[in-house]
């Protein structure tokens, strides 16, 4: 396979796991870039050499430039499913490439005093926010469910049982989950649909909205966490997956199972959940 028909390929690639696979954007981004990068290494140090050979010959490059395990894992685990994506095209590469074993630092979370604190002791008049019932409503559902950020801004009022406190979540590779919420999300999400959300014409619309009646965006999320990060006296980064491993790691010191807590997160293996342990 020579460098032009492995580039052609690669639109076809990058929209099959935004379609088919259903892969967040940071995801699709990456190994978008990842595949830029091989293409110009190909380009620049052997163009009229075949697929096989020149990613081999990156790998090697990486490892020669010490690129960390975590950068050099996420390339191959991009390579790998680019090399899936072309066999099922009748393009055969054989790479058998090797991912180098990760260890994953411990995740960051906020302790349950600066998590009371934000949603206990901090009323909507200390909330700096054109929107301080959909904020703190935002707030407390990240928190009270560990949903992704990509998760909380596609809730549709459809998907929001208020009787039995849960939310249907159409998560990665088009798979659903229902997460539950506390009784306080449940008030502050009825106060913001009561007093500051318009009133809906259906019930398919986006459950939160921005100041043109649009569903948000990640960026938005992450302002909003930022905004109650500014409010912590510790004035501390906030993300909203720093809430979802918050989330995690506060029911596991609470006893809950592993396999209880992986499935709440959306987790396919429970591996994902080790980090927490």
């Amino acid at each position: 396979m020579k460098i032009s028909e492995f580039h052609d390929k690669v639109a076809d690639f990058l929209l099959s796991l935004r379609t088919e696979k259903n892969l967040s954007d940071y995801t699709c981004r990456s190994y978008a870039s990842d595949l830029s990068q091989l293409h110009s290494f190909w380009l620049s140090t052997m163009p009229e050499a075949g697929a096989r050979e020149s990613i081999l010959k990156f790998r090697a490059h990486l490892v020669k430039i010490k690129a960390s395990n975590s950068t050099l894992a996420r390339k191959l685990s991009c390579f790998n499913s680019y090399e899936k994506f072309l066999l099922r095209h009748g393009i055969e590469l054989n790479l058998l490439l090797v991912r180098p074993p990760v260890i994953l630092p411990a995740p960051v979370t906020l302790s349950t005093d600066e998590i009371n604190f934000l949603l206990d002791k901090t009323p909507l008049t200390g909330i700096q926010s054109s929107y301080p019932c959909r904020d703190k409503a935002i707030l407390e559902l990240l928190y009270a469910t560990g949903i992704r950020c990509s998760e909380v801004i596609n809730i549709r009022i459809a998907h929001v049982d208020m009787k039995e406190q849960s939310i249907l979540i159409y998560g990665r590779r088009k798979k659903t989950r229902t997460v539950f919420f506390s009784k306080k999300a449940k008030e502050q999400l009825e106060y913001y649909l009561e007093h500051e959300r318009k009133k809906a014409a259906n019930n398919l619309e986006f459950l939160f909205l921005n100041y043109r009646d649009q569903p948000l965006t990640s960026r938005s999320i992450q302002r909003i966490c930022n905004l109650f990060g500014e409010i912590l006296p510790t004035k501390k980064v906030i993300t909203p997956h720093i809430l979802r491993h918050s989330f995690a790691a506060h029911l596991l010191d609470q006893g809950a199972e592993p396999k209880t807590v992986q499935q709440l997160l959306g987790f396919a293996t429970n591996t994902s959940i080790e980090k927490y342990l």
